[in-house]
């Protein structure tokens, strides 16, 4: 089932991939549609990928290794603020930093 699962989100991100590329070559310049089209098919890799993890943690549901997890950060604390100054760096990353994508949308408008 696991393997199922990741196949599906692998393929699903395949097919979202190639229509993106499609919509470019179509439609190359801004275009309303075409970034619904676009949005509605990261959707769907988006939703399967939320049922993947939901899967994943029904197959590896263990409170006793949540538990290890809780005490190891909450006996280092130096590994607790590692971990969350790396997620802080990450959130920035994704959804701060300037792409060239968004360079360009911001041209545009």
């Amino acid at each position: 089932m696991i393997f199922l699962v990741i196949g599906l989100v692998l393929g699903f991100e395949l097919i979202n991939t190639a229509l993106e590329h499609c919509v470019d070559l179509i439609s190359p310049e801004h275009h309303p549609l075409a970034e619904k089209s676009k949005d509605a098919a990261a959707a769907a890799v988006l939703c399967l990928s939320f049922f993947a993890a939901v899967i994943g943690v029904i197959f590896f549901w263990d409170l006793k290794v949540f538990g290890e997890i809780f005490s190891f950060f909450s006996k280092n604390i130096i590994a607790l603020i590692g971990l969350i100054f790396s997620a802080i760096i990450w959130f920035v990353i994704i959804f701060v930093v300037k792409t060239d994508k968004n360079v360009k949308k911001d041209e545009e408008t």
